[in-house]
């Protein structure tokens, strides 16, 4: 019996494109060399229409897994104290995929650590299991991961 593919979708903001472009790659070459059924898509690279919203929800339809990479990519201020934040289109975009795949299908990765106290993560976040990794050490993350 042949089963479709299964396809990956990937969450990245500002800085993460490096790590999301490695993941897809990582992928495509394992999907090539052992013909295994796998994709994955980088949501910012697929969704480029008027319709984002709808765009992005039928991606996430069409997932069977999502992994979304947390980088401090934008300032804020938090009562007169300049913090970090995650961009934020991957908070938006994470919303969608826990709601369509639900959190035992996304997988969470981050390069700080999320308890930083110059780092502004919504309170509704704390509750996720995120995986700190160091910049060295992605591809071994990223093994680990696929």
């Amino acid at each position: 019996m042949i089963q479709g593919y299964k396809n990956i979708s990937i969450i990245y903001g500002g800085t993460g494109r490096e790590y999301a472009q490695t993941l897809k790659k990582k992928i495509e070459d394992i999907s090539n060399a052992e013909r295994f059924p796998i994709c994955a898509r980088i949501i910012n690279d697929r969704v480029l229409t008027r319709e984002l919203l709808h765009d992005v929800m039928k991606q996430f339809k069409e997932c069977d897994f999502c992994v979304a990479f947390f980088t401090k990519d934008d300032s804020c201020l938090v009562e007169n104290t300049k913090k970090t934040r995650l961009r934020q289109n991957v908070i938006f975009e994470l919303g969608m995929a826990l709601i369509e795949l639900g959190r035992e299908r996304c997988i969470f990765l981050s390069d700080f650590d999320k308890n930083d106290p110059d780092f502004e993560l919504p309170s509704d976040m704390n509750s996720l299991e995120i995986l700190n990794f160091k910049n060295s050490d992605i591809n071994a993350v990223l093994d680990d991961v696929i």
